[in-house]
């Protein structure tokens, strides 16, 4: 079989390949070719990085060649150019293209779910591979910046009023001395908890990665959630790999500004004490994922 793509062959990279940012490995900058179908991942060097990277549209040789040379200050053969083709399709990257072979799609098994373990302190809770590319569907409108950007004002005012509440309420954490309000604030915090993994599953389905499962790990004294997350971080870019991190705790901020509405709208003393109370808590808990030491 010839490894010589035509000239006049529109070559196309198919349009899920993720790449990553640039990365400085073995003393070279390399790019993280991701193909999310297989699972499989692929390093690239710059030029390679460079020409797959030119594929996201259709572009006949002539016009990946001239590009190439100002890239490189280096001619692109036509047999190095089909090689790089018969490469790419050899590994299922390219869209379907008359005068290429036909390659059979090889999908990736589900990531094996572990089972709980008294003695790794782990127990499973949810086999969420197919929970959360649903919860995706429903949820993807929240990534739109049309949305983000107001819900960081949200946030953002949140966290200025209760700083402001606190510092002007003598006993803000009072009410917490009912054990009934103590007990609910608990179980909020602990549902809050479950969210915020939920929060990094989706976060990394939508940059192109997968979640396998929910869990709690006990690892005394500490007893803390998890998502575990199946190559998200590893293939996208930094700024994902960000956005995945802040996920859970942007989740956590998120589902108090039904609350904080709540005390806004209520004239009743007891119930704005309950819900400053409340809310603080939930902001700790929020805030605390960002100190960078183990677990968070």
């Amino acid at each position: 079989m010839s490894t010589v793509a035509p000239r006049r062959q529109h070559v196309t990279l198919r349009s899920d390949v993720g790449f990553s940012g640039h990365r400085y490995r073995a003393g070279r900058h390399v790019r993280l070719v991701h193909d999310p179908v297989s699972g499989r991942c692929y390093e690239f060097g710059p030029r390679e990085a460079f020409l797959a990277d030119a594929l996201r549209q259709p572009r006949p040789f002539e016009e990946v060649e001239a590009s190439y040379s100002r890239q490189f200050d280096r001619h692109l053969s036509p047999h190095t150019w089909g090689a790089f083709v018969g490469q790419l399709n050899a590994r299922g990257l390219l869209d379907p293209t008359a005068g290429l072979p036909e390659v059979p799609v090889t999908t990736r098994a589900d990531p094996e779910l572990r089972k709980s373990s008294l003695r790794e302190g782990r127990w499973v809770v949810a086999p969420v591979s197919r929970i959360v590319p649903r919860l995706l569907r429903v949820t993807r409108p929240l990534f739109s910046p049309w949305l983000v950007l107001p819900q960081f004002a949200l946030v953002a005012a949140m966290l200025v009023w209760v700083a402001t509440r606190l510092s002007a309420t003598a006993d803000p954490f009072a009410p917490l001395h009912d054990w009934r309000l103590m007990v609910t604030v608990g179980i909020l915090s602990w549902i809050s908890l479950s969210l915020h993994e939920f929060g990094h599953g989706v976060a990394a389905a939508y940059f192109g990665g997968s979640a396998s499962e929910v869990g709690v790990l006990f690892r005394p004294p500490t007893i803390f959630f998890y998502c575990r997350v199946d190559s998200g971080g590893y293939v996208t870019s930094r700024r994902a790999q960000v956005m995945v991190a802040l996920a859970g705790v942007w989740v956590n901020l998120i589902v108090l500004l039904p609350a904080w509405a709540w005390w806004a709208l209520t004239d009743n003393k007891e119930h704005q004490a309950a819900l400053l109370a409340g809310i603080a808590v939930g902001v700790f808990g929020a805030l605390v994922n960002l100190i960078p030491v183990p677990p968070t």
